[in-house]
């Protein structure tokens, strides 16, 4: 927990809100998750995104504040939401492939499959696989659990 700054914290924070769950501090001394936390940044060495990952697969993008969540994977597969992700995908794809980063987690953002990017070209915005339900859970922790972000698109 100490490692964490007040953005990752809020952002964690979000992804665990249960109401009778476990807190982020029974997960985070829990070594099955294993979480990994990276800053994004661009070449200039600015701060893009906030990367999460832990054991199973599971993957979370994030801005560097708030919790307008940019993307979601499951057993290591970054899901797609809309064709305006396609670049950050094949940036991602980029950074992760690099040496040196120190991200474990081995989450896939599949840019270079069309057919992933066709079954989604004419969804209605916000409403593709799981975007909806973790939208509406980081607005639900954001209002009944007071993590001190605010929810944004």
């Amino acid at each position: 927990m100490a490692d964490l700054n007040p953005a990752e914290l809020g952002q964690l924070r979000a992804v665990w809100y249960a109401e009778d769950g476990p807190t982020l501090d029974d997960v985070l001394a829990d070594e099955e998750y294993s979480v990994e936390a990276a800053e994004v940044v661009d070449a200039n060495g600015m701060l893009r995104y906030r990367l999460y990952g832990w054991n199973y697969g599971v993957g979370y993008l994030f801005p560097p504040d708030g919790l307008g969540v940019v993307a979601f994977g499951a057993q290591h597969d970054i899901e797609h939401w809309s064709l305006a992700q396609r670049d950050l995908f094949a940036g991602m794809d980029r950074a992760l492939r690099a040496d040196g980063h120190g991200f474990t987690q081995p989450l896939h953002f599949c840019w270079d499959d069309d057919s992933c990017w066709n079954d989604i070209a004419d969804a209605e915005p916000h409403s593709v696989r799981s975007e909806p339900y973790l939208r509406q859970m980081f607005a639900r922790a954001e209002r009944t659990h007071s993590i001190g972000l605010t929810s944004t698109d």
